[in-house]
């Protein structure tokens, strides 16, 4: 049957080749025709030979084809076609997949990409390869995940990337920074404190031993290391890295500087669970005032920050 199809529609041929790198069902090739490389000009006639031999199930509002044909199209490409799928497809998704996620009119479709983005970076990682485009999809996949609640799906996704990433860049690279960084954050929500800290230090660590370390990325993954320490109790370590952050972003957007307030914050917290009531008291008040001068008296920041003063007057 694929021998009659190819004999008549090399567009079927194509199509069938793009499935085997997709999810079976709904495939989306109305959000994928702009991948004008990957899909041939002319979908319907191609879907026309293959719904005329009954290689696909196709409605008016779905198309789908069987796992076994999907294996079976696999299996005749060689292996530079399974790369150039596999990297192309990834990119197709990539490009239907939205990266304006904070409007959330756009996860119904995220919603239904979601499967096909998942198998087509799976196929890039099964043939070993180092895919750009695929790596950029797992980001905004995981991404999608992390917004919408689901932080298993998310650490799974990121626990994918990191590998993608090592074998794209290298083990040492900027971007598997900010991979271990993003999962250290979800394994915190999760609970993990204890995968959440090596995952902080590790991407603290990359990040110091670029030639050129972005100080304020350094600011960020020590603040971050620091709520760790703290959760986990050792507080002398959590202050180590809340004062480096403090300083950082400081020195970057001055004394009374928004980020600096929450630093501070953060400051007088552990300040606070270490016994030290007049340190933490000079760092709350200091990130007050910045609070209620650039967010307003009403803000959950401000109102926070009056908190942890009053809370520290009947400590007093």
């Amino acid at each position: 049957t694929m021998e009659q199809v190819g004999a008549v529609s090399q567009e079927g041929i194509d199509l069938l080749s793009l499935s085997a790198f997709l999810a079976p069902e709904d495939l989306p090739l109305d959000l994928l025709v702009k991948a004008a490389a990957l899909l041939p000009e002319s979908v319907e006639s191609g879907l026309l030979a293959l719904d005329r031999r009954g290689l696909v199930r196709r409605d008016e509002e779905m198309l789908s084809v069987h796992p076994l044909i999907q294996d079976f199209a696999y299996g005749r490409l060689d292996d530079e076609e399974r790369k150039s799928w596999a990297d192309e497809t990834a990119r197709a998704v990539g490009a239907a997949f939205s990266s304006h996620l904070e409007d959330l009119s756009t996860w119904p479709e995220c919603a239904r990409l979601l499967p096909h983005a998942l198998a087509s970076t799976k196929k890039v990682e099964e043939l070993g390869m180092g895919s750009e485009p695929a790596s950029l999809l797992l980001n905004q996949v995981g991404l999608y995940l992390h917004r919408r609640g689901d932080l298993s799906g998310a650490r799974d996704v990121l626990d994918r990337l990191i590998v993608l990433d090592e074998r794209l860049f290298g083990p040492g690279h900027p971007e598997v920074a900010t991979d271990l960084n993003n999962l250290g954050s979800v394994l915190r929500v999760l609970g993990d404190l204890a995968g959440a800290k090596r995952c902080f230090e590790r991407s603290l660590a990359i990040e110091e031993e670029q030639d050129a370390p972005d100080r304020l990325k350094i600011a960020i993954r020590a603040n971050n290391l620091g709520t760790v320490l703290r959760s986990l109790g050792d507080l002398e370590r959590a202050l180590d890295q809340f004062e480096r952050a403090l300083a950082i972003d400081r020195d970057a957007y001055g004394p009374n500087h928004l980020k600096t307030a929450i630093r501070l914050n953060n400051l007088g917290d552990v300040l606070l669970e270490m016994g030290d009531l007049e340190g933490a008291k000079d760092s709350y008040q200091r990130a007050f005032r910045i609070f209620q001068q650039f967010l307003g008296p009403g803000h959950h920041y401000t109102q926070r920050a009056q908190e942890n003063l009053a809370s520290l007057s009947q400590k007093s």
